[in-house]
């Protein structure tokens, strides 16, 4: 396109724009007369003419803004074609789209990339977790038959845990290298309601020791755990558990 025909593109763009600037001040001078002539909401032909002057000024202001946009872009056309000629794209949009396509594949890439690390991360993770369930499995499936046969002269040292208690509330032991196992379970605590349980028990007789006491939270008839600690002598206890939902049971332990 010459340069000439650019010319009159803008001259003509320009005419427009000011005649539509001139246009919207003629219809907001219309548009304000008609509010000031609106004595009543009740004047329907009033309204109507005020709605009628605020649309015709809305299209008068898209036609203005469509016009300047048309001024813009010729403008731009005339410095392109000053700079690069007439009828010549800007050689810098010509790179950019060129570039596109091998921009767009190292963008994918990328993200192909990223989900690839993230899935072997968790992989590797659940491997490992499961790596280290399974030798805690091994050791514990170890360690059990030692802890069930450790002590002497104890409450059932092989490996049938001693139960003691009444019906209603039982006390299951079991060696340890260090102490006993004890296990309290309570028959009539209704099922998924956790109870709190108080042992107590102490030494008869010449059994040497301070009283022990602890507490532990069944959840319905499930059996709670506890661990006394201290080496089995052999001596007798007595022993006292008290749980919310059963009444005290004592009874003798030797360990």
């Amino acid at each position: 396109m010459a340069l000439d025909d650019l010319d009159a593109q803008i001259a003509a763009a320009d005419a427009a724009q000011a005649q539509a600037e001139q246009t919207c001040k003629n219809e907001q001078q219309i548009a304000a007369d008609v509010q000031n002539n609106l004595t009543s909401a009740a004047n329907e032909k009033a309204v109507s003419d005020r709605d009628a002057a605020q649309q015709r000024l809305v299209a008068l202001q898209n036609a203005q803004r469509a016009a300047v946009a048309a001024a813009q872009r010729a403008k731009r056309s005339k410095r392109r074609a000053a700079r690069f000629g007439p009828g010549t794209e800007d050689p810098r949009r010509r790179l950019r789209t060129a570039h596109l396509p091998a921009l767009t594949e190292a963008r994918v890439s990328r993200v192909a990339t990223r989900e690839r690390n993230t899935s072997m991360n968790t992989t590797h993770n659940t491997s490992k977790k499961r790596l280290a369930s399974a030798v805690g499995i091994a050791a514990a499936a170890v360690a059990t038959p030692a802890a069930l046969l450790a002590g002497a002269g104890t409450a059932q040292a092989d490996a049938i845990p001693d139960v003691n208690g009444s019906p209603q509330v039982e006390v299951l032991y079991a060696s340890n290298p260090f102490g006993l196992n004890a296990s309290i379970v309570d028959g009539t605590n209704p099922g998924g309601v956790t109870e709190r349980c108080h042992y107590h028990s102490n030494g008869v007789g010449t059994t040497p020791s301070d009283p022990f006491d602890a507490d532990v939270f069944p959840n319905g008839p499930t059996p709670a755990s506890l661990f006394i600690p201290g080496i089995q002598t052999g001596g007798t206890w007595t022993v006292t558990v008290s749980c919310d939902h059963a009444a005290p049971v004592t009874f003798q332990e030797i360990y």
